[in-house]
């Protein structure tokens, strides 16, 4: 039988992850993250050349914030998409 080395603790594996403690990675929430932050991320590099201003708004969702003249050229690959 497998040992539940969390049992006694609540909290959600985001929640464990997002504190920097050990986390389980292969957690729904955790996954359907990352798959929202690679949708993105493709969104971001396809626009990159033609709507700039569209792969900007995209960008800043991605990283949560960033300075004016910020800049960052495809490809991009991100874990979760949150700062």
């Amino acid at each position: 039988m497998a040992t539940d080395h969390f049992a006694d603790d609540p909290r959600t594996q985001l929640e464990r992850m997002l504190a920097g403690d050990l986390y389980i990675a292969d957690d729904p929430q955790i996954a359907e993250r990352q798959r929202q932050a690679m949708r993105l991320a493709a969104n971001y590099q396809t626009s990159y050349l033609d709507a700039p201003e569209r792969a900007r708004t995209l960008l800043g969702k991605l990283l949560g914030s960033m300075g004016e003249d910020v800049e960052v050229r495809p490809p991009l690959y991100v874990d979760y998409g949150s700062n």
